[in-house]
Protein backbone atom coordinates (compact mmCIF):
# COMPACT_ATOMS: atom_id res chain seq x y z
CA UNK A 1 0.00 0.00 0.00
CA UNK A 2 3.11 2.61 0.68
CA UNK A 3 3.97 2.74 -2.96
CA UNK A 4 0.13 2.84 -3.89
CA UNK A 5 -0.24 5.37 -1.77
CA UNK A 6 2.89 7.27 -3.69
CA UNK A 7 1.13 7.00 -6.91
CA UNK A 8 -1.45 8.01 -6.01
CA UNK A 9 -0.37 11.57 -4.65
CA UNK A 10 2.01 12.30 -6.80
CA UNK A 11 0.90 10.36 -10.18
CA UNK A 12 3.60 12.53 -12.12
CA UNK A 13 6.12 11.09 -9.86
CA UNK A 14 5.25 7.63 -10.33
CA UNK A 15 5.09 7.97 -14.28
CA UNK A 16 8.23 9.52 -14.56
CA UNK A 17 9.60 6.64 -11.87
CA UNK A 18 8.24 3.95 -14.35
CA UNK A 19 9.55 5.59 -17.50
CA UNK A 20 12.98 5.47 -16.20
CA UNK A 21 12.35 1.94 -14.53
CA UNK A 22 10.80 0.44 -17.92
CA UNK A 23 11.80 3.09 -20.81
CA UNK A 24 15.00 2.75 -23.03
CA UNK A 25 15.99 5.32 -25.13
CA UNK A 26 17.85 6.22 -28.36
CA UNK A 27 19.81 9.88 -28.80
CA UNK A 28 20.99 10.71 -32.03
CA UNK A 29 22.52 13.73 -34.04
CA UNK A 30 20.52 15.94 -36.23
CA UNK A 31 21.01 18.98 -38.38
CA UNK A 32 18.38 21.79 -39.00
CA UNK A 33 19.05 23.84 -42.35
CA UNK A 34 18.45 27.29 -40.60
CA UNK A 35 19.97 29.35 -38.71
CA UNK A 36 19.84 29.91 -34.48
CA UNK A 37 18.31 33.14 -34.39
CA UNK A 38 15.75 32.02 -36.61
CA UNK A 39 14.69 30.02 -33.56
CA UNK A 40 13.21 32.57 -32.22
CA UNK A 41 10.64 33.86 -34.68
CA UNK A 42 10.26 30.24 -35.30
CA UNK A 43 10.91 27.16 -32.54
CA UNK A 44 10.08 24.48 -34.70
CA UNK A 45 12.76 22.23 -35.11
CA UNK A 46 11.87 20.29 -38.45
CA UNK A 47 12.71 19.44 -41.12
CA UNK A 48 15.73 17.44 -39.41
CA UNK A 49 18.57 15.81 -40.99
CA UNK A 50 19.25 13.03 -38.51
CA UNK A 51 22.41 10.69 -38.99
CA UNK A 52 22.11 6.81 -39.11
CA UNK A 53 22.25 5.25 -35.94
CA UNK A 54 26.17 4.25 -35.67
CA UNK A 55 26.23 3.07 -32.43
CA UNK A 56 25.59 -0.56 -32.02
CA UNK A 57 23.49 -0.93 -28.55
CA UNK A 58 24.04 2.36 -27.45
CA UNK A 59 23.70 6.18 -28.61
CA UNK A 60 24.69 9.18 -30.02
CA UNK A 61 24.14 12.67 -28.57
CA UNK A 62 25.66 16.37 -27.55
CA UNK A 63 26.96 17.29 -30.71
CA UNK A 64 29.27 19.77 -31.25
CA UNK A 65 30.26 20.96 -35.20
CA UNK A 66 33.47 22.10 -36.53
CA UNK A 67 34.80 22.57 -39.97
CA UNK A 68 37.60 21.02 -41.86
CA UNK A 69 38.90 20.54 -45.59
CA UNK A 70 35.10 22.64 -46.51
CA UNK A 71 33.14 20.03 -44.27
CA UNK A 72 31.21 19.85 -41.52
CA UNK A 73 32.36 17.25 -38.83
CA UNK A 74 31.08 16.58 -35.55
CA UNK A 75 32.16 15.65 -32.23
CA UNK A 76 29.93 14.27 -29.72
CA UNK A 77 29.23 12.12 -27.20
CA UNK A 78 29.08 7.97 -27.34
CA UNK A 79 27.30 5.88 -25.09
CA UNK A 80 27.55 2.42 -24.80
CA UNK A 81 24.73 0.56 -22.65
CA UNK A 82 26.92 -2.77 -22.09
CA UNK A 83 30.17 -0.41 -20.13
CA UNK A 84 27.10 1.54 -18.59
CA UNK A 85 29.58 4.85 -19.53
CA UNK A 86 30.31 8.02 -21.85
CA UNK A 87 32.66 8.43 -24.26
CA UNK A 88 33.98 10.74 -27.15
CA UNK A 89 33.80 10.28 -30.78
CA UNK A 90 34.90 12.08 -33.75
CA UNK A 91 32.06 12.28 -36.75
CA UNK A 92 32.92 12.28 -40.56
CA UNK A 93 28.42 12.90 -41.51
CA UNK A 94 30.17 13.62 -45.15
CA UNK A 95 32.28 10.27 -45.53
CA UNK A 96 32.85 8.20 -48.54
CA UNK A 97 30.11 4.83 -48.02
CA UNK A 98 28.54 7.09 -45.38
CA UNK A 99 28.67 8.83 -41.99
CA UNK A 100 31.44 7.06 -39.76
CA UNK A 101 32.71 7.71 -36.33
CA UNK A 102 36.21 7.26 -34.52
CA UNK A 103 36.59 7.05 -30.83
CA UNK A 104 38.46 9.54 -29.75
CA UNK A 105 41.76 9.14 -27.21
CA UNK A 106 41.12 11.56 -23.62
CA UNK A 107 43.26 11.32 -21.24
CA UNK A 108 40.02 11.90 -18.52
CA UNK A 109 38.85 9.02 -16.81
CA UNK A 110 34.84 7.99 -16.40
CA UNK A 111 31.75 9.16 -17.60
CA UNK A 112 32.85 11.71 -20.88
CA UNK A 113 30.05 13.60 -22.41
CA UNK A 114 29.54 17.05 -23.63
CA UNK A 115 33.09 18.06 -26.12
CA UNK A 116 32.23 21.30 -26.11
CA UNK A 117 34.76 23.12 -28.78
CA UNK A 118 36.22 26.46 -29.11
CA UNK A 119 39.11 28.19 -30.37
CA UNK A 120 42.25 28.90 -28.15
CA UNK A 121 45.48 30.21 -28.81
CA UNK A 122 45.24 29.59 -32.67
CA UNK A 123 43.79 26.13 -32.33
CA UNK A 124 40.75 24.37 -31.63
CA UNK A 125 40.32 23.00 -28.45
CA UNK A 126 37.56 21.25 -25.85
CA UNK A 127 36.41 21.31 -22.66
CA UNK A 128 34.20 18.19 -22.27
CA UNK A 129 32.04 17.08 -19.64
CA UNK A 130 33.74 15.38 -16.50
CA UNK A 131 32.10 15.78 -13.75
CA UNK A 132 32.57 12.74 -12.81
CA UNK A 133 36.27 13.37 -12.50
CA UNK A 134 35.19 16.17 -10.30
CA UNK A 135 37.51 19.01 -12.82
CA UNK A 136 36.50 21.40 -16.09
CA UNK A 137 40.00 21.43 -17.78
CA UNK A 138 40.65 22.31 -21.37
CA UNK A 139 41.94 19.59 -23.79
CA UNK A 140 44.06 20.65 -27.01
CA UNK A 141 44.14 17.93 -29.83
CA UNK A 142 47.69 16.74 -30.21
CA UNK A 143 46.64 15.37 -32.67
CA UNK A 144 43.21 17.35 -33.57
CA UNK A 145 40.83 15.78 -33.23
CA UNK A 146 41.59 12.08 -32.71
CA UNK A 147 43.76 12.39 -29.21
CA UNK A 148 43.89 15.10 -26.53
CA UNK A 149 46.13 16.62 -24.12
CA UNK A 150 45.10 18.63 -20.88
CA UNK A 151 46.29 22.16 -21.86
CA UNK A 152 44.61 23.89 -18.31
CA UNK A 153 42.27 22.80 -15.69
CA UNK A 154 39.65 25.64 -15.50
CA UNK A 155 38.19 24.24 -11.93
CA UNK A 156 39.22 21.59 -9.87
CA UNK A 157 37.56 19.97 -7.32
CA UNK A 158 34.30 21.41 -8.81
CA UNK A 159 31.86 18.36 -10.11
CA UNK A 160 30.95 20.95 -13.44
CA UNK A 161 28.21 19.68 -15.63
CA UNK A 162 27.75 20.80 -19.11
CA UNK A 163 30.59 23.47 -18.86
CA UNK A 164 30.07 26.80 -21.25
CA UNK A 165 32.23 29.61 -21.56
CA UNK A 166 31.32 32.62 -23.96
CA UNK A 167 33.53 35.78 -24.70
CA UNK A 168 30.39 38.47 -24.01
CA UNK A 169 31.29 42.15 -23.81
CA UNK A 170 35.06 42.47 -22.94
CA UNK A 171 34.70 39.07 -20.81
CA UNK A 172 34.66 35.12 -20.13
CA UNK A 173 31.60 33.81 -18.59
CA UNK A 174 31.44 30.13 -17.81
CA UNK A 175 27.71 28.53 -17.70
CA UNK A 176 27.42 25.19 -15.38
CA UNK A 177 25.57 23.01 -13.20
CA UNK A 178 27.03 21.24 -10.02
CA UNK A 179 26.65 17.68 -10.21
CA UNK A 180 27.09 18.14 -6.39
CA UNK A 181 23.78 20.11 -5.98
CA UNK A 182 20.77 19.45 -8.34
CA UNK A 183 22.87 19.18 -11.31
CA UNK A 184 19.62 19.50 -13.89
CA UNK A 185 17.56 22.37 -11.71
CA UNK A 186 20.39 24.41 -10.87
CA UNK A 187 22.84 27.06 -12.74
CA UNK A 188 26.39 27.90 -11.86
CA UNK A 189 28.64 30.97 -13.47
CA UNK A 190 32.10 31.80 -12.98
CA UNK A 191 33.75 34.84 -14.51
CA UNK A 192 37.43 35.28 -16.04
CA UNK A 193 39.73 37.99 -17.71
CA UNK A 194 40.67 34.79 -20.25
CA UNK A 195 39.98 31.75 -21.04
CA UNK A 196 42.79 30.02 -19.01
CA UNK A 197 41.30 31.78 -16.20
CA UNK A 198 41.94 32.49 -13.48
CA UNK A 199 37.78 31.54 -12.94
CA UNK A 200 35.97 33.43 -10.40
CA UNK A 201 32.75 32.20 -8.96
CA UNK A 202 29.97 34.65 -9.25
CA UNK A 203 28.76 36.14 -5.94
CA UNK A 204 25.15 34.47 -6.52
CA UNK A 205 25.90 30.95 -7.22
CA UNK A 206 23.98 29.01 -8.01
CA UNK A 207 22.19 32.55 -10.17
CA UNK A 208 19.32 30.36 -10.95
CA UNK A 209 16.82 27.02 -9.40
CA UNK A 210 14.70 25.99 -12.07
CA UNK A 211 14.40 22.45 -13.78
CA UNK A 212 12.87 23.66 -17.09
CA UNK A 213 15.42 26.33 -17.72
CA UNK A 214 18.88 25.93 -15.57
CA UNK A 215 21.10 23.25 -16.91
CA UNK A 216 23.28 24.42 -20.14
CA UNK A 217 21.70 22.52 -23.43
CA UNK A 218 24.66 23.84 -25.89
CA UNK A 219 26.39 26.86 -27.32
CA UNK A 220 25.03 30.26 -26.61
CA UNK A 221 24.56 33.02 -29.47
CA UNK A 222 24.77 36.76 -29.68
CA UNK A 223 21.67 38.42 -31.74
CA UNK A 224 21.07 42.00 -32.20
CA UNK A 225 23.41 42.47 -29.62
CA UNK A 226 21.64 40.37 -26.57
CA UNK A 227 23.41 37.03 -25.81
CA UNK A 228 20.69 34.11 -25.82
CA UNK A 229 21.67 30.85 -23.80
CA UNK A 230 19.91 27.16 -24.69
CA UNK A 231 19.09 25.42 -21.58
CA UNK A 232 17.81 21.67 -20.86
CA UNK A 233 14.18 21.63 -19.76
CA UNK A 234 14.07 18.42 -17.34
CA UNK A 235 10.58 19.74 -15.71
CA UNK A 236 9.13 16.76 -16.86
CA UNK A 237 11.71 14.39 -18.03
CA UNK A 238 15.44 14.54 -18.69
CA UNK A 239 15.84 16.39 -21.94
CA UNK A 240 12.21 16.51 -22.14
CA UNK A 241 12.75 20.01 -24.45
CA UNK A 242 15.22 22.97 -24.85
CA UNK A 243 14.85 26.87 -24.21
CA UNK A 244 16.39 29.61 -25.44
CA UNK A 245 16.71 32.30 -22.44
CA UNK A 246 17.19 35.60 -23.52
CA UNK A 247 20.25 37.22 -20.59
CA UNK A 248 18.99 40.22 -19.21
CA UNK A 249 21.68 41.12 -16.64
CA UNK A 250 25.11 39.96 -16.51
CA UNK A 251 27.82 41.57 -14.16
CA UNK A 252 29.96 40.40 -11.56
CA UNK A 253 27.56 40.80 -9.08
CA UNK A 254 24.42 40.15 -11.14
CA UNK A 255 22.59 38.07 -13.40
CA UNK A 256 18.90 37.33 -14.73
CA UNK A 257 17.33 36.04 -17.77
CA UNK A 258 13.84 35.18 -19.32
CA UNK A 259 12.76 32.29 -21.78
CA UNK A 260 12.90 33.44 -24.88
CA UNK A 261 11.21 30.58 -26.84
CA UNK A 262 10.82 26.93 -26.33
CA UNK A 263 12.07 24.55 -28.63
CA UNK A 264 10.10 21.09 -28.68
CA UNK A 265 11.13 17.91 -30.30
CA UNK A 266 9.60 17.02 -33.72
CA UNK A 267 7.12 14.95 -32.21
CA UNK A 268 6.50 13.58 -36.45
CA UNK A 269 9.92 12.55 -36.98
CA UNK A 270 11.78 9.53 -35.70
CA UNK A 271 13.12 10.77 -32.21
CA UNK A 272 9.84 12.88 -30.41
CA UNK A 273 10.46 12.55 -27.09
CA UNK A 274 13.45 14.86 -26.83
CA UNK A 275 15.54 17.30 -27.14
CA UNK A 276 18.71 18.48 -24.70
CA UNK A 277 21.09 20.30 -26.75
CA UNK A 278 21.30 23.21 -29.34
CA UNK A 279 24.58 24.61 -31.52
CA UNK A 280 24.76 27.23 -33.81
CA UNK A 281 27.31 26.68 -37.10
CA UNK A 282 26.54 29.57 -39.78
CA UNK A 283 23.28 28.48 -41.30
CA UNK A 284 22.55 25.19 -40.09
CA UNK A 285 21.95 24.24 -36.46
CA UNK A 286 22.69 21.67 -34.37
CA UNK A 287 20.16 19.48 -32.02
CA UNK A 288 20.15 15.96 -30.79
CA UNK A 289 17.22 13.76 -30.10
CA UNK A 290 15.75 11.03 -28.17
CA UNK A 291 13.58 8.11 -28.92
CA UNK A 292 11.99 6.13 -26.03
CA UNK A 293 10.68 2.55 -25.77
CA UNK A 294 9.79 0.06 -23.40
CA UNK A 295 12.20 -2.78 -22.38
CA UNK A 296 11.54 -5.51 -20.73
CA UNK A 297 15.27 -6.25 -19.95
CA UNK A 298 15.52 -2.91 -18.18
CA UNK A 299 12.50 -3.90 -16.07
CA UNK A 300 14.06 -6.87 -14.96
CA UNK A 301 17.23 -5.18 -13.78
CA UNK A 302 15.68 -2.84 -12.22
CA UNK A 303 13.75 -5.33 -10.38
CA UNK A 304 17.25 -7.26 -9.80
CA UNK A 305 18.45 -4.00 -8.43
CA UNK A 306 15.81 -3.37 -5.84
CA UNK A 307 16.00 -6.90 -4.02
CA UNK A 308 19.56 -6.30 -3.40
CA UNK A 309 21.24 -8.66 -6.25
CA UNK A 310 23.38 -5.01 -8.19
CA UNK A 311 25.01 -2.42 -6.56
CA UNK A 312 24.73 -0.02 -9.22
CA UNK A 313 21.53 1.43 -10.86
CA UNK A 314 20.55 0.09 -13.74
CA UNK A 315 22.44 0.00 -17.53
CA UNK A 316 19.56 2.19 -18.87
CA UNK A 317 18.58 5.39 -17.43
CA UNK A 318 16.63 7.48 -18.67
CA UNK A 319 19.02 9.80 -20.83
CA UNK A 320 22.30 10.19 -21.23
CA UNK A 321 24.13 9.76 -18.26
CA UNK A 322 25.84 12.33 -16.81
CA UNK A 323 26.16 14.81 -13.90
CA UNK A 324 23.09 15.23 -12.13
CA UNK A 325 21.03 12.63 -13.03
Amino acid sequence: MGVLSKALRDPGAAWAKFRQMAGRETWNVGIVAKPAHAFLADPRPGPVRWLPELVEDGYLADPFPYEEGGRLKLLAEGYDYRARTGYLVAIDPEATGGPSLERLSVPLQRHLSYPLLIPHAGSLCMIPESGAARQVALLRGDPFPTRWTVERVLLDGFAGCDATPIEFEGRWWLFCGNQDDRGTERLYLFTADALTGPWRPHPGNPVKSDAASARPGGRPFVHEGVLYRPAQDCSRTYGGALVLNRVTRLTDTEFAEEVAVRVEPDRSGPYPDGLHHFVPFGDVTIIDGKRERFDAGTVARWARWKLGQGRQVPATPAGPPGPGR
